[in-house]
């Protein structure tokens, strides 16, 4: 049976922050999340995702048409734009 001197309980950025401090002061540290990805929901779900969307939609929407170089907030136009 393996032994660790340090389990975090979670994979959010507090429980990334703790191990690897953990590990970095040479302990044996296992991290248990419920999740494949780590990161925790405020990351991968929640709060930052939503918060990019929010602001790319801001961006894109007030860009004026004419605007040259607006094809780097992802809107293209083939053609005229009526």
């Amino acid at each position: 049976m393996k032994t660790y001197d340090f389990v975090v309980i979670g994979g959010g950025p507090a429980g990334i922050i703790a191990a690897r401090t953990a590990a970095l002061r040479q302990k044996a540290v296992a991290l248990v999340n419920s999740e494949k990805e780590l990161g925790g929901a405020g990351i991968n779900t929640g709060t930052l995702p939503s918060k990019t969307l929010r602001e790319t939609a801001l961006i894109t929407s007030t860009t004026p048409r004419h605007v040259s170089g607006r094809h780097r907030f992802g809107r293209r136009a083939c053609g005229p734009v009526p």
